[in-house]
């Protein structure tokens, strides 16, 4: 499949892979693939909860156990990287 970037967006593809970031096009266009579909799920996430809320299917907010769950989910981010 062949696109076509604008330029500035070429030019910010090329900066990234002369800093080492990737090792080639490939690493980097797969990469940003990932961070799209981790983009698309979390909208989708984000719908569904707008929904149940909606429906009033939720109930009081814990904020402890919410910052306890962010905590988790960047340790694990940071494992993978």
């Amino acid at each position: 499949m062949d696109s076509e970037l604008t330029p500035q967006n070429e030019h910010f593809l090329r900066q990234v892979l002369s800093d080492g970031v990737f090792a080639d096009r490939s690493e980097m266009l797969n990469a940003a693939v990932e961070l799209l579909r981790q983009h698309e799920a979390l909208k989708e996430d984000l719908r569904t909860g707008a929904d149940q809320v909606a429906r009033g299917e939720c109930g009081p907010l814990d904020f402890e156990a919410l910052k306890a769950r962010v905590r988790e989910r960047v340790t694990q981010a940071q494992d993978i990287s």
